[in-house]
């Protein structure tokens, strides 16, 4: 999985040559397939799952971990909120998850779906032991290992 989100993340920003067709709105399961190319030995082939037929998909959904609606929620929450707050008009540092994910939503419905919770009752959960979004795959200790790793296993 960590292998899959660097390359999702700084992979694809560092080294776009290496992920060609890919984008930043490109499933986490195109991202493994892109990895698994490279190293079979440490990344499985994704599982194709069916998709919804066209109209079929739900109103909403809640990002969960591996969704690449997930990581930009992520990564606004931990960088882009920071760095460009223009960017972000109705929500703040201190915004929940499903705000931010409502916030990404408004601005382009390709990169995220409406969240399902409402997002008044998420702020009703601020400061309460154990809803705090877990940002931890996104931390980047383990970027430079991994991208070592995609050097070593692209001049083989």
């Amino acid at each position: 999985y960590s292998y899959v989100v660097w390359a999702m993340t700084d992979g694809m920003r560092r080294h776009p040559d290496w992920f060609p067709g890919l984008t930043a709105n490109s499933s986490l399961a195109d991202y493994q397939e892109a990895v698994h190319r490279f190293s079979k030995e440490y990344c499985p082939k994704p599982c194709r799952h069916r998709e919804p037929a066209h109209g079929a998909a739900a109103d909403c959904h809640d990002a969960r971990a591996f969704e690449n609606c997930y990581i930009q929620v992520a990564w606004a929450m931990r960088v882009g909120i920071w760095e460009h707050p223009d960017w972000y008009e109705r929500v703040v540092p201190e915004s929940r998850f499903e705000e931010f994910q409502a916030e990404l939503h408004r601005q382009n419905a390709s990169t995220c779906p409406m969240p399902c919770r409402d997002v008044s009752v998420a702020r009703h959960y601020q400061g309460v032991p154990g809803a705090s979004l877990d940002l931890s795959p996104l931390n980047t200790p383990w970027n430079d290992r991994h991208e070592l790793s995609f050097y070593m296993y692209r001049a083989q």
